[in-house]
């Protein structure tokens, strides 16, 4: 998913890196979309002879998925993927200039290189939860959030790994950790909960769209972008409309944003703005 996460920062700012493990197949997968998006390589770094590559199951209507490698069974896709993780230290090059970093699950595990960098060089970082999780996860996710600066999950992880039902509930639980999140609620919209205000802004339809050819990826989609506008300052509300924006762009096709030009930035720009004013209090 990290692609997917890429594409909602880049669609509004050029001043991006993707950072991951591939495989020698990955420039099959990517290679024309990477030229035409203009997409540094700087941090695509191999691996393995083979990029990951799985399919994805969704469970009912609660957002729930399941994944299978086309590789092999469970126990060799974990191998795999420990075969493309990356410890962190190979991002220092780059630590300089970094002002935010999008993790995943049990990122300080997966990757140990990355918080001694933190500490170094002082970027913040955000934390995004994993899918199908309950409360025994619960120690492993306050533990990955301690050292994390902003995080999100969706509805349906927060009710799970919390035993909560409403939204106002789970608002309740983000605020306790004393940390700022983008809560995702599926086809309704997402909030900005910060410790002052939860800023719900919609789900957004680009053009006559309605809800979208596919929705897989609109959670990293907007997490993304929704990381770069918190970097930038923005306020909640206009941090939502933002990456309510971007989950609008990803829904359209199957797979992530196509085309990620000056124009495309334009208009979702110009949408955002739009939808910012239409529901900023």
């Amino acid at each position: 998913m990290a692609v997917y996460g890429y594409t909602g920062i880049k669609l509004y700012t050029d001043d991006v890196m993707l950072f991951t493990g591939i495989g020698d197949d990955y420039y099959d997968y990517y290679g024309e979309w990477i030229e035409r998006n203009h997409v540094a390589r700087e941090g695509l770094i191999r691996r393995h002879e083979h990029t990951m590559n799985i399919e994805l199951r969704y469970d009912g209507d609660r957002g729930v998925y399941y994944t299978r490698s086309i590789y092999g069974d469970d126990e060799q896709r974990e191998e795999h993927q420990r075969q493309l993780d990356l410890d962190g230290s190979e991002l220092e090059p780059y630590c300089r200039d970094l002002r935010w970093l999008y993790v995943g699950w049990n990122w300080l595990d997966k990757h140990p290189g990355l918080l001694p960098l933190k500490k170094k060089y002082g970027f913040r970082v955000l934390y995004e939860v994993e899918s199908r999780i309950s409360p025994s996860h619960l120690p492993v996710f306050e533990r990955m959030l301690s050292e994390a600066d902003l995080f999100s999950l969706n509805r349906t992880e927060a009710q799970d790994m919390w035993g909560l039902k409403t939204d106002d509930e789970i608002i309740g639980r983000i605020r306790s950790y004393g940390k700022d999140c983008y809560l995702r609620c599926g086809t309704d919209g997402a909030y900005m909960v910060t410790r002052d205000e939860a800023a719900f802004v919609p789900m957004v339809s680009i053009g006559d769209a309605g809800e979208g050819i596919d929705a897989t990826g609109c959670g990293n989609t907007s997490t993304g972008a929704a990381m770069w506008a918190y970097g930038e300052g923005f306020e909640p509300y206009r941090i939502a409309a933002y990456a309510a924006v971007a989950a609008g762009y990803n829904a359209l096709q199957y797979g992530f944003i196509p085309d990620l030009s000056a124009d495309t930035r334009k208009s979702a720009i110009e949408l955002a703005e739009h939808v910012y004013n239409q529901y900023k209090k």
